[in-house]
């Protein structure tokens, strides 16, 4: 790990997005968005213990929201329109 220390002050290593990027060989704006939902701050860069920490997970798609029918089953809502 490189932290720095100044005085009582620990200061740890900063990557840029690019570098995170690169680190998970995702695209610079995939990166940035990754670290904005983990709430990672950045400051002058981003903290490379918890850019390491992060773990890539596949997201849930958002495209294919359910609804009920009458009868109570679940059907997706795709937009095309059904003339039963």
């Amino acid at each position: 790990m490189a932290d720095l220390h100044q005085g009582n002050r620990v200061l740890s290593e900063l990557w840029s997005a690019e570098q995170a990027a690169e680190y998970w060989r995702v695209s610079v704006s995939r990166a940035r968005a990754i670290l904005a939902s983990r709430h990672i701050k950045r400051v002058s860069g981003y903290p490379a213990s918890q850019v390491r920490a992060v773990r890539l997970r596949q997201g849930a798609r958002t495209d294919l929201a359910r609804r009920g029918d009458p009868d109570g089953n679940s059907q997706p809502t795709t937009g095309a329109v059904n003339d039963d």
